[in-house]
């Protein structure tokens, strides 16, 4: 027996839950988010100041450029260690 349709719908359902919420918080860690995207055909625009983008990569960045990747995750990580010794 297929049961497709039960996991489609826990999925949407856990999306619609937390839908309501999910701009307010955006709007409160917004600034702090970072993420290390794969960007296949190096066209990506970044969407906001907190994306790296690693062209000719598909899904796995870490594993097929792990040198460019750990570079990314090194000034992510380099910021946020200044910006706690400003505090």
């Amino acid at each position: 027996m297929r049961r497709r349709h039960i996991s489609r719908r826990a999925i949407r359902e856990l999306f619609t839950w937390y839908e309501p919420e999910s701009e307010d918080a955006f709007q409160r860690v917004g600034r702090r988010l970072r993420n290390i995207n794969a960007d296949p055909k190096g066209e990506t625009k970044r969407l906001h100041d907190g994306v790296v983008l690693i062209p000719g990569v598909g899904h796995f960045a870490s594993q097929e450029k792990p040198a460019e990747f750990n570079q990314a995750l090194a000034a992510i990580v380099k910021q946020f260690t200044e910006d706690a010794a400003k505090k």
